[in-house]
């Protein structure tokens, strides 16, 4: 949740995402069987959208499923698709993109 002063509007970012079980040992979902759908509610319209996937993993940490806000952005602890290596994505909420957040 977070504030696009670009468009004075309060929108809400709902990830989620539908998987099936592998018959396998651990009986986790496997990332490559699920696919992700990425929603915002924008007060301004009293409506959801969908909007693009985002390219990076957010199912890494359930602690930080909420995300933090600052400075127009919605960030999140995820891991990169490629590597799964720990990232912080951010979601700009006035360009509603994903995008990776450099180490410093």
């Amino acid at each position: 949740f977070g504030y696009d002063s670009v468009n004075d509007d309060y929108k809400v970012v709902y990830i989620s995402y539908y998987g099936r079980r592998l018959d396998d040992d651990d009986n986790e979902i496997e990332p490559e069987c699920t696919e992700m759908f990425v929603s915002i509610y924008s007060l301004k319209s009293g409506s959801w959208r969908r909007a693009q996937n985002s390219p990076y993993d957010h199912s890494v940490d359930d602690e930080f499923d909420s995300g933090v806000f600052v400075d127009g952005c919605i960030h999140w602890l995820a891991g990169t698709t490629t590597d799964y290596e720990p990232a912080i994505v951010a979601f700009n909420l006035a360009e509603e993109k994903f995008y990776e957040v450099p180490s410093p």
